[in-house]
């Protein structure tokens, strides 16, 4: 299942975290499978400050719908990639 959302977060020193991008994501309701491409897009901002840690945070949507066998267990996300762009 695709996740509920994904966010982006960045830090200078791993300590220290700022959310610079999510994005909330539709809920499947036919159940087919298929490879889908989640991206955050991340504005440019005034603070040069360079990043050195990027962590990637999913939710999933919880309970399984009525139509799928497991209805009654929670969604799992499985993640492929994560590719990071940009200089």
């Amino acid at each position: 299942f695709l996740p509920r959302w994904v966010e982006v977060a960045v830090s200078a020193d791993g300590g220290g975290w700022v959310t610079v991008g999510r994005i909330d994501v539709p809920r499947e309701n036919d159940g087919e499978k298929a490879v889908v491409r989640i991206e955050v897009e991340i504005p440019p901002g005034p603070d040069p400050t360079p990043v050195q840690f990027i962590r990637v945070q999913a939710r999933n949507h919880g309970s399984l719908p009525a139509w799928h066998p497991g209805t009654s267990e929670d969604a799992w996300l499985f993640v492929d990639e994560i590719v990071v762009e940009g200089g």
